[in-house]
């Protein structure tokens, strides 16, 4: 294109060919359960990386408290165009991944309704061999029957770890001082689950029916 010239005062300043890219916007409704006591709402947007420079891989939305149950209006501006997915977290809901949509330059696009579930309950305890509770730990579901089921075929340890670190992670806790942890962010089903903690080695247990409240993890030294 042309040099564009901007005069300031007495200062020329010659821009060269710079296109100034509009932002997108997106607008819709996340449905959720009426049995279901929610208040904030934290939605990941998640850019594909073929959609920018990797300066920008996502961005946090927080959707403040409303009444329990029902819709809430969802509306984001000022994002990159391009195509993005969408994840919406809240205690006491399942975590609910949605999209890609495409959002288009300069204009709204209406995603429709993100329909989320009531989250159900799974607790479990993180140890170390000597039966110690391990505070801190980092446990990992994995919300994928294919996963689980290589994970439960792998011909070895590293393969199934390899297996589980290249899917996407549901829910991560961390365990308390007592070693307890739980959640209440999770769909029923099966999940593959890992969990890690500093001078350990990570532990797989590799198929964990949700709802559940006897999952029970021992870590070995590194």
């Amino acid at each position: 294109g042309m040099a564009t010239v901007t005069r300031t005062g007495e200062l020329e300043l010659d821009v060269g060919d710079v296109r100034l890219r509009e932002s997108a916007s997106i607008r819709g409704h996340i449905r959720i359960p009426s049995s279901a006591a929610v208040g904030e709402l934290t939605i990941h947007v998640q850019y594909s990386p073929e959609a920018l420079d990797q300066r920008l891989c996502e961005r946090v939305v927080v959707i403040e408290r409303g009444s329990a149950g029902g819709d809430r209006e969802l509306l984001i501006d000022g994002l990159v165009g391009g195509s993005i997915v969408l994840t919406v977290h809240a205690e006491g809901l399942a975590s609910t991944r949605a999209g890609p949509f495409i959002a288009a330059e300069g204009l709204v696009t209406d995603i429709g309704e993100i329909i989320c579930s009531k989250g159900v309950e799974v607790r479990g305890i993180v140890s170390g061999q000597d039966g110690a509770a391990l505070e801190g730990a980092q446990i990992v579901f994995v919300k994928n029957d294919g996963v689980a089921a290589v994970l439960e075929g792998a011909e070895s340890r590293a393969a199934a770890r390899r297996t589980l670190e290249g899917a996407d992670a549901v829910e991560i806790v961390v365990s308390g001082k007592d070693g307890w942890f739980s959640t209440t962010s999770l769909a029923s089903g099966l999940y593959a689950v890992a969990a890690r903690a500093a001078g350990y080695e990570s532990e797989l247990v590799r198929s964990v029916r949700v709802p559940s409240d006897n999952v029970l993890i021992t870590l070995r030294r590194a």
